[in-house]
């Protein structure tokens, strides 16, 4: 059992457009988690959180929540 890795919104959006690619070509969610190396459920969680998101609107998001973080400890 591997490690906890985290992934930053933008390589979210890259495996992303790539599962689609995928489920294009008629591979089965499970399949595609396999493929990108996470869990079917990891795998729901990223469409549900940043489906249609572009990477550059991925990277606004983290940004304004690291920016969040900040103000919150202030």
């Amino acid at each position: 059992m591997g490690g906890r890795k985290r992934h930053s919104a933008e390589d979210i959006v890259r495996k992303l457009r790539r599962a689609d690619e995928l489920a294009a070509a008629g591979m089965t969610n499970e399949e595609i988690a396999a493929d990108l190396e996470v869990s079917p459920a990891t795998l729901y969680n990223w469409r549900r959180t940043y489906g249609g998101m572009g990477v550059d609107a991925a990277k606004e998001l983290r940004e304004l929540r690291e920016q969040n973080a900040r103000l919150k400890r202030l």
